[in-house]
């Protein structure tokens, strides 16, 4: 599976609340990945944390 798909896949753990499978996932693909790769999954890891289990609500967006 390609590298997007692999971390499309690693998120939907994240959003159904499977944080430590999402985390193991992310640092299986870290390990094979390039110095460049390593840097995009950090940072898409810490993103995917703040944000996996917030709604729009949560953040003060009342917009429907």
């Amino acid at each position: 599976m390609p590298l997007a798909g692999q971390i499309r896949a690693d998120a939907s753990l994240f959003k159904a609340g499977h944080v430590s499978s999402a985390a193991e996932a992310i640092a299986r693909l870290t390990e094979a990945a390039s110095p460049l790769e390593r840097d995009t999954l950090q940072r898409v890891e810490e993103t995917l944390r703040r944000y996996a289990f917030r709604s729009p609500t949560d953040r003060g967006d009342t917009r429907r």
